[in-house]
């Protein structure tokens, strides 16, 4: 009689490499490092803190609209690399969709987005600075 023995499968191990997502809300200030994460509705309409940090950054905002095809639809993400007049590395642009239409599940779907954008940069910082200006909306959502 052959010793037979008895073939076990191995099933593949898959590494999970994404890091643990740390969220906390604060003032909304300038990071001195890492990513700032500013909104801007449709047909390119800065929101204030957009057109606080266009301005420091001496029109790098408005110049990185006007050379892309970044409209501010919801589903738009745009990053201005190593922006002078700032320390963060990156401005990441996220668009909003219409004045007012985003709601808490947009809020969720953006997030998402703006996760895996993100993940892709190598960025271990990012500061979410995402303002209505009008009626606080996405204060609450």
């Amino acid at each position: 009689m052959r010793n037979r023995r008895a073939k076990t499968r191995t099933r593949p191990r898959f590494i999970n490499r994404m890091q643990a997502m740390k969220i906390s809300f604060s003032k909304i200030e300038l990071p001195s490092s890492g990513a700032v994460v500013v909104g801007v509705y449709e047909d390119r309409k800065l929101t204030p803190t957009a057109a606080q940090l266009d301005r420091q950054t001496k029109g790098a905002i408005e110049r990185a609209l006007a050379a892309s095809r970044f409209k501010g639809k919801a589903d738009d993400i745009l990053s201005v690399l190593a922006p002078t007049g700032v320390e963060a590395s990156r401005i990441v642009l996220i668009g909003l969709g219409k004045p007012g239409a985003l709601d808490a599940v947009g809020v969720q779907a953006l997030g998402g987005r703006l996760a895996a954008s993100l993940a892709n940069t190598g960025e271990a910082a990012a500061v979410v600075a995402v303002d209505d200006g009008t009626d606080q909306k996405l204060a609450t959502a």
